[in-house]
């Protein structure tokens, strides 16, 4: 699934997310983004990128200046030299998981092919400006083909750029008339312009899908007011740790609170005040719950804790010092908030409502013993071995 970065402004814009360098204005989001698109597209990446730079490499390459003015070991060690470099490519890229890994690995390889180029402009001696200057405008193409950040893109492009026309100025003979060359010139900036335009267009259209993507699930899977995850995102993983203990026996268990006396606290102090409340609990919880456990709110002031991998007596633990924190924390209110918890563990043949019911009638048990309890699941079963 799709990581889901945390957003300030649920309302924003993706217009207002990405900045004029095309990339987000959260780091974690772009982040978020840059793996996503790599574990999507990493299968034919790098099949792609080396199809596109055999490509320059066979126009560059294979021209008369080539195998007319240099003998063949010369030819035999330029092309040595260049498909070293392919497979050099090949196999570091495959070593990385992470797009900014990739990032380096493309742009390094850019660099060392405009290099190479001018190398093999200066072993072939003097050729076509004409062709040279469509050859330049091959390889910027390419270049804002290959995925990348777009600024990235736009140095390569422009340090080749650079690159030709200072060696055009150490090789004036190179120049025709004055017409020619600045039409040559001129095509070269054009090329780039517009495939400059068309790179950042395609990266902002990506990069604002991804947005509106992350937003609508975002809308979906947590709770707007207090953060939580909702019933659907609940549904989604109870149901996955279901399959994972019934596949490889690892149990886990659940917690249902619910605070107690939360429309006293509606009816005494606003509903803006039993929001703070809500909030507030859900911020005690999530910053004392340990990274795998999902927090759920269920509905108004219920709660469900999802704890993977933990039998009932870690989770009876878990729950009192929840309960604890809940109590001595000061939301400023006349009487003391306190929840009240259910818990219960994954037992053999549980189903997603044989489990909740359990672990909701457990909670109805401390409500109906003074509140303020955790009841949990003593009894005697057979569970998963």
């Amino acid at each position: 699934g799709l990581l889901i970065p945390r957003v300030k402004d649920m309302k924003a814009t993706s217009r207002k997310q990405i900045n004029a360098a095309c990339v987000f204005n959260n780091k974690d989001f772009e982040l978020a983004y840059e793996n996503h698109t790599y574990s999507r597209f990493k299968f034919y990446l790098i099949p792609l990128i080396i199809v596109g730079l055999i490509l320059v490499a066979f126009f560059c390459l294979l021209d008369d200046d080539l195998f007319t003015t240099n003998s063949f070991i010369t030819v035999l060690a330029v092309w040595a030299v260049f498909i070293a470099l392919l497979v050099v490519f090949f196999l570091t890229l495959g070593r990385f998981k992470n797009f900014r890994s990739y990032y380096l690995i493309i742009n390094a390889t850019e660099l060392l092919f405009i290099g190479f180029y001018f190398v093999k402009l200066i072993v072939c001696g003097n050729k076509n400006f004409l062709v040279m200057c469509l050859e330049v405008s091959l390889i910027i193409t390419i270049y804002s083909m290959i995925p990348n950040r777009w600024l990235n893109s736009l140095l390569s492009s422009f340090l080749l750029i650079i690159a030709f026309s200072v060696y055009c100025a150490i090789k004036p003979d190179l120049l025709l008339d004055r017409n020619t060359n600045i039409f040559g010139f001129a095509s070269i900036i054009v090329f780039f312009a517009i495939n400059s335009l068309n790179a950042y267009h395609k990266g902002y259209l990506k990069r604002s899908r991804y947005y509106d993507t992350i937003m609508l699930k975002r809308l979906i899977n947590v709770d707007t007011l207090t953060g939580a995850y909702t019933r659907a995102k609940f549904n989604e993983d109870i149901n996955k740790l279901i399959h994972k203990a019934r596949q490889t026996g690892r149990i886990f268990s659940l917690i249902i609170f619910d605070i107690d006396d939360f429309k006293r606290i509606n009816d005494t102090y606003g509903h803006l005040t039993g929001d703070r409340v809500l909030t507030t609990i859900v911020t005690i919880v999530t910053s004392n719950k340990r990274n795998a456990d999902i927090l759920t709110r269920w509905g108004g002031e219920e709660f469900i804790l999802l704890l993977p991998s933990t039998r009932l007596n870690e989770a009876n633990r878990i729950a009192e010092r929840l309960k604890t924190l809940i109590s001595e924390y000061d939301f400023g209110l006349d009487n003391i908030v306190t929840c009240s918890f259910g818990v219960t563990e994954f037992r053999k043949n549980d189903t997603r409502t044989t489990l909740f019911r359990r672990a909701d009638k457990l909670l109805y048990d401390a409500k109906a013993q003074g509140k303020n309890i955790v009841i949990s699941d003593v009894d005697d079963f057979q569970v998963i071995l």
